[in-house]
Order: C-alpha cells, then sequence, then structure tokens
C-alpha cells in the first residue's frame, strides 16, 4: 500500500480489507467499496481519492439506548415526561443542564425549555420526536463529533438510533456552552 497526502493505492486484499476497517472505525460508509469487499472482487490496483469520497459524508454518533418503545402515543407521552422529570432531578440547580464533551471541558447543555417547542409540534410530529428522548440524551451525554453550524447560528448534531433512524439535535450557544432548542428525525 502507497499513500501519498489524501491518495491511497490498495495494491492487495489486505490493504483493501484495512481501507475499509478505518472506514468503518470512523463510522462513515461508502456502499460502493463495501460491496466490493462482500463481492470478493478485489481489481489489481485500486486508487482511491480520499477527501473525495469522505469529504462529504456526515459524523454521527451510534447510540446504544432504545427510543421509547410504546406503540401507543398516549403512553409514548406519559413516559416521555416521566424521563423529563428524572433528566431534570439528576442536575442540580436551578436550571436543569447536561454535561457535554463537545463544546469543550467543563460546557453544559441547559435542558429547561426545549419541549415547549415541542409542544407546538402537531401531534403525530410531537410523538415521534418525544419518542427519540432516551437517545438525544445520550448523544448530548457522550458524543465527542464537532457540531455543525445551522444558517441561522445555532449548533446542529447528528444521531442515529440502534434501529438505524437518523435524528438531529438543534443547540442554541450560550456563553457557559447550550441550551437544547429542538430534536427530529431525519
Amino acid at each position: 500500500m502507497s499513500r501519498k497526502p489524501g491518495l491511497w493505492t490498495l495494491k492487495s486484499a489486505s490493504d483493501f480489507s484495512y481501507f475499509v476497517h478505518r472506514i468503518i472505525v470512523s463510522r462513515s460508509v461508502i456502499p460502493g467499496i463495501a460491496g466490493c469487499l462482500i463481492l470478493g472482487s478485489f481489481p489489481k490496483e485500486f486508487s482511491l481519492h480520499i477527501p473525495e469520497l469522505l469529504g462529504n459524508l456526515p459524523v454521527m454518533y451510534q447510540c446504544k439506548i432504545e427510543p421509547i418503545a410504546s406503540r401507543k402515543a398516549k403512553r409514548v407521552i406519559a413516559e416521555a415526561y416521566r424521563f423529563i422529570e428524572e433528566w431534570r432531578a439528576e442536575a442540580k440547580g436551578a436550571r436543569p443542564y447536561v454535561r457535554v464533551k463537545f463544546l469543550g471541558k467543563g460546557q453544559k447543555v441547559f435542558i429547561d425549555d426545549f419541549h415547549y417547542h415541542i409542544e407546538g409540534k402537531k401531534y403525530r410530529d410531537m410523538v415521534g420526536r418525544l419518542r427519540l428522548l432516551p437517545c438525544v440524551k445520550e448523544l448530548l451525554r457522550y458524543s465527542k463529533d464537532k457540531p455543525r453550524r445551522t444558517s441561522d447560528g445555532n449548533l446542529m448534531l447528528e444521531g442515529m438510533t440502534p434501529d438505524g433512524e437518523r435524528f438531529r439535535v438543534i443547540i442554541r450557544p450560550e456563553k457557559k456552552g447550550g441550551c437544547l432548542q429542538s430534536f427530529y428525525q431525519t
């Protein structure tokens, strides 16, 4: 395997499997390369231009906690509000928060008023968003991925539930961290 800045030339199946392993470790998926590995076909020499392939792929946190599993909307809402109350009880101080790693050491994301935004949505959309609450908490607490800026200056994190559903979390920046603004399925 030879490597120049941004260009890898893979000459053997072991080089190819190492490269695919590195892609999987960085939580990126390139279907064409994975398909080539599954089929077992490998050209004699295979060159890849890394920035073109990996530059536009989103990095997202893979959650381990399942979303709220109830099928009945009333049960989802009741369980979500119970979850919010427990989440607030864990935090100390007048304004409930969660310590985050992606904003730097000692930074917090406050969770005091996000549910008012979600309650203003249509009933089905509100239930779908509330179902994601455990995953949102895990994403905020454990993700080290750098958030992207949205057009209005907010921060956006992307995550994936264990079922493979993608979701986004919007955080409004503040002096001492941020404030959870919203979250939704993509």
